[in-house]
C-alpha cells in the first residue's frame, strides 16, 4: 500500500519487493499505463513493454527476475477515494506469455474481486470507526458500558474495566455484565431486557 495506492501482487512476494526495491518498483513503466486504463481493463505486461526491453532494465532485473516471473497481467481494478486500486497477476518464463484467452478468464472475475474489494474496503472503514469511538470513550472518566440486546458486552471503555476490577457494583462474567449485589442484578437484567 502506499499513499495513493493499492496494489495485489498474484504470485509476486511482497516483502522481497518491499525489501529489495521500493526505490526501483517506481522505475516499473507498468503503472502509468495501467492507471490509464477504464477500471477493469486488463493489459498484458509484454504489451506495455516487450520482455526483452523489460529485462534491460534494473527494476525488472532486481525486483521480477528474481523472483522467477516474466509475464504479467495487469488492471486498474478500482479508485474509491482517491485511492487506486490495481491487480496484477505474474507468471514464470517456464509458463510463457499470457493469451487473450488467460485474460478472458480473469475478466470474468473482475466483478468478483471489485465487489470484495468494495466489501474489504467497507468492513476497515468500520472497524476503524469502532477504534476511534473506543479512543474517545476511553478519555472519559465515567464508566461505560455497551451491550447488545442480549446483554453481552459489545464495549467497555478503560473506567468501567477498572470499576469491574474493583469489583465496585459491577460484574462481567461471559461477556454478561451483572450487578453484584442480588437485588439490583434482577433489577439490571429487568431494565436491560426493558430497553
Amino acid at each position: 500500500q502506499s499513499l495513493h495506492g493499492v496494489s495485489y501482487f498474484g504470485r509476486l512476494d511482497r516483502e522481497f519487493s518491499e525489501r529489495h526495491g521500493v526505490p526501483i518498483i517506481s522505475e516499473s513503466p507498468w503503472p502509468p499505463v495501467v492507471l490509464r486504463q477504464p477500471l477493469g481493463q486488463i493489459v498484458m505486461s509484454d504489451e506495455i513493454l516487450p520482455l526483452a526491453e523489460a529485462r534491460r532494465t534494473r527494476w525488472y532485473r532486481e525486483v521480477i527476475t528474481p523472483q522467477d516471473v516474466e509475464h504479467a497481467l495487469l488492471m486498474h481494478l478500482d479508485a474509491q477515494n482517491g485511492v487506486e486500486y490495481t491487480l496484477t497477476v505474474h507468471r514464470s518464463a517456464r509458463k510463457g506469455s499470457y493469451t487473450k484467452a488467460d485474460a478472458r478468464i480473469l475478466q470474468r472475475l473482475v466483478p468478483h474481486f471489485r465487489r470484495a474489494l468494495r466489501v474489504g474496503a467497507r468492513v476497515q472503514a468500520y472497524q476503524a470507526l469502532a477504534r476511534d469511538q473506543q479512543e474517545l470513550l476511553d478519555l472519559l472518566h465515567i464508566g461505560i458500558v455497551l451491550i447488545d440486546k442480549c446483554g453481552t458486552a459489545r464495549c467497555v471503555n478503560r473506567a468501567a474495566q477498572e470499576m469491574l476490577a474493583k469489583g465496585q457494583g459491577l460484574t462481567l462474567r461471559n461477556s454478561t455484565v451483572s450487578a453484584l449485589e442480588h437485588n439490583a442484578a434482577a433489577e439490571l437484567t429487568r431494565l436491560i431486557t426493558a430497553t
